[in-house]
């Protein structure tokens, strides 16, 4: 069979440290692509709700 706890416990360790890279690599990205995306979106809905604001202002005047 060959499946004994200790070859368990090599896949459990190579499946945590292959885990564990994976998240580091994530973070990596959410601290990288992903906050300059959110920075850019919000910036943009911010743009966006400031155009939607000056124009029903404009149209309240009319």
């Amino acid at each position: 069979m060959g499946r004994t706890a200790q070859g368990r416990g090599v896949w459990g360790h190579l499946w945590t440290g292959h885990s564990l890279l994976h998240h580091l690599r994530f973070r990596q990205l959410l601290d990288g692509q992903l906050v300059q995306q959110f920075v850019h979106a919000g910036y943009e809905i911010g743009r966006r709700l400031l155009v939607l604001q000056e124009s029903l202002f404009l149209h309240s005047l009319l």
